[in-house]
Parts: structure tokens; C-alpha cells; sequence
């Protein structure tokens, strides 16, 4: 495994990380507006 590989899957699980605490945060209507304004819609499986 190179380091773009490792790069990737860190970029991918930094991703799911990101929407999980979006999702709860959502739920206690505490979301940080600025907080994923980009690469919502990527896929996060490498």
C-alpha cells in the first residue's frame, strides 16, 4: 500500500467520521453550519 492509498482511505474514514457527527448533531440541532460544505457526496468506500 502506497501512501495515495493510505491518503485515500484517511480522506474516506475523516469523511464517515464527519457525517456520523453531522447526523447527531443534526439530531440535537447543534450542526455547525460551515462543517462539510464539500465532498458531502463522495463516496467513502475506497
Amino acid at each position: 500500500m502506497n501512501d495515495k492509498d493510505k491518503a485515500e482511505r484517511l480522506a474516506a474514514q475523516l469523511r464517515e467520521n464527519l457525517r456520523k457527527r453531522k447526523e447527531q448533531g443534526r439530531a440535537k440541532n447543534v450542526i455547525p453550519a460551515q462543517a462539510g460544505t464539500s465532498g458531502d457526496d463522495a463516496p467513502t468506500s475506497a
